[in-house]
């Protein structure tokens, strides 16, 4: 497992527990260890990689427990968990411009829109417009963020 994989996999629970609305503290902590990661100018392969750099500046013991099993195993049980989640699938929400995590959380939680199919419909129909905090300026931006991560894919 590469150390962009790692990061992947920890970019993905960081935004899966913002949108969560999870401790800001341990998103942050998440996020911080995807920077390490992503910046290491060694490739860590093994768990007598990761203890051989000693402690890594911005992760922690519980992320460090988290890489071993990773590396050890190839996968992550907090991880399986996570992506079971009613509220993993919004990740793909924040690809698009104007939507963030308390965003994707409101949509979910009052429309239970799930994809980004279902996000594109409502916004066509308005019903985004209603929910608190999103007008229709946000609806139209949602609309041609859709676009833009579709073009794009």
């Amino acid at each position: 497992m590469t150390n962009q994989e790692l990061a992947d996999i920890f970019e993905h629970i960081a935004n899966i527990l913002d949108i969560q609305g999870e401790n800001p503290f341990k998103v942050r902590a998440y996020k911080r260890a995807v920077q390490t990661l992503e910046n290491l100018t060694i490739q860590l392969s093994t768990p007598e990689d990761l203890e051989k750099l000693g402690k890594l500046p911005g992760i922690g013991e519980a992320i460090t427990k988290k890489i071993k099993e990773l590396l050890e195993t190839g996968k992550l049980k907090y991880y399986e968990e996570l992506k079971k989640s009613e509220y993993a699938p919004l990740v793909e929400f924040l690809k698009i411009p104007g939507i963030g995590p308390k965003h994707a959380k409101l949509i979910y939680d009052n429309l239970k829109i799930k994809t980004v199919s279902e996000l594109e419909k409502a916004a066509k129909k308005g019903k985004l417009k209603g929910l608190f905090g999103l007008g229709e300026k946000t609806e139209e931006n949602i609309l041609k963020g859709v676009t833009q991560v579709r073009k794009y894919k």
